[in-house]
């Protein structure tokens, strides 16, 4: 609303002066500041079970951008997930690293959801990255799929307790999540530091349901196993790529961001690594009876995430996206398209947006976005239909 008032785009009928503020920046780079996008989800936000999970607050409302940057604009997905936090330089396997580094992962303990310094959550990409491993294992119709049903059911007087169904909040979740996958995500859910509540009631939920071991998640996690830094000079390795230079600056808090790294980069050793290659062990053999399967043929998470033209939920399609191809990840009609393009393709730049030099009064074609903003907020996190 504020950027409809700033920009007076719903003035009727319109202000004396007013020249469609074609410099704003809203009008020439609408995607140029994801605080924005991360405001606009609050906007849409229940703290409710079938909205989140517990302390996403500060996390989740982050992943509207990224469906904007990778359907509407072209982003590689790798690349609109980094671009979602313009303080931080996470891509989703380096977002799964900054997780597997910490004590908390290490030791089986859930992700750190205080809402305090020591938060994991929030202003993080950790915090919402297993939502960019259901898109790129699943894709975008498994997210949106979630989210659709969840707001006709509001719209139904659905209450959260039915919609339960004798779960608890986050089980529930894990669960319709699931649904929308076609097989059990309770394992990479547990993966991300949310534990299911009573595992035996939502694994009988599951196996009512159909829901089967998901061998793209056991291949991912077995990926994820790899990245794990092994050694002190492997840590420090992951800390440049992320800390460029790898600065020490005296006013950093140690809880977080640099200042945490700082004070690991000497007392992360093998044995630290040793503990994150065997939690992931232990989330593998708590969930897979079979942890040698093939992962031959099995999408891992590496490539770019097709761009589906139609929702099984919305069959009038999204006329707005970009290039779209297929219904799942790497296929159109059936026909494997994934393609490997680099992370670094279409990177977009995140910091605070300027306006444009230019003086003409010509609308840029960009400002097709202003429009499927809203819808893009319904489609991704409530329901365009």
């Amino acid at each position: 609303m504020n950027v409809n008032i700033n920009i007076k785009a719903l003035v009727t009928p319109p202000a004396s002066g007013y020249d469609c503020y074609y410099n704003h920046w809203f009008i020439r780079d609408p995607t140029g500041w994801p605080v924005c996008y991360h405001e606009l989800g609050h906007s849409q936000q229940e703290q409710t079970g079938w909205f989140q999970y517990r302390g996403e607050t500060e996390a989740i409302v982050n992943f509207v951008w990224v469906y904007l940057r990778h359907m509407k604009s072209g982003d590689h997905f790798n690349a609109a997930f980094k671009g979602s936090m313009s303080h931080s330089n996470y891509e989703p396997d380096d977002a799964a690293v900054h997780w597997m580094i910490t004590p908390n992962f290490q030791a089986d303990n859930e992700m750190d959801h205080s809402h305090t310094e020591l938060d994991e959550f929030r202003y993080q990409h950790r915090g919402y990255a297993k939502y960019a491993d259901i898109v790129r294992l699943f894709g975008w119709g498994a997210w949106t799929g979630y989210y659709s049903p969840r707001n006709k059911d509001h719209n139904n007087g659905v209450t959260e307790d039915k919609w339960r169904d004798g779960l608890d909040g986050v089980d529930a979740r894990t669960l319709q999540f699931s649904v929308q996958a076609g097989c059990n995500l309770t394992p990479l859910i547990h993966f991300w530091g949310i534990k299911p509540v009573n595992a035996m009631t939502l694994a009988a939920k599951m196996k009512a349901k159909g829901l089967g071991e998901c061998l793209p998640v056991l291949c991912l996690l077995k990926r994820y196993r790899t990245l794990v830094p092994a050694d002190n000079p492997a840590f420090n390795t992951f800390f440049e790529k992320i800390h460029t230079g790898r600065p020490i600056v005296a006013s950093d808090d140690m809880r977080y961001g640099r200042g945490w790294y700082n004070v690991w980069r000497d007392t992360y050793v093998a044995a630290e690594g040793t503990a994150a290659v065997a939690q992931v062990d232990s989330v593998i053999k708590t969930y897979f009876t079979n942890n040698d399967a093939s992962c031959a043929g099995q999408i891992t998470a590496t490539s770019d995430v097709a761009r589906p033209c139609k929702y099984s939920w919305l069959t009038e399609g999204s006329p707005t996206t970009f290039g779209c191809k297929g219904t799942t990840p790497g296929t159109t009609n059936g026909t494997n398209t994934t393609t490997t393009t680099s992370s670094t393709t279409n990177t977009t730049t995140t910091s605070t947006p300027t306006v444009p030099s230019t003086t003409s009064p010509t609308v840029p074609t960009t400002i097709a976005l202003i429009v499927p903003v809203v819808g893009v907020l319904l489609q991704s996190m409530i329901d365009a239909g």
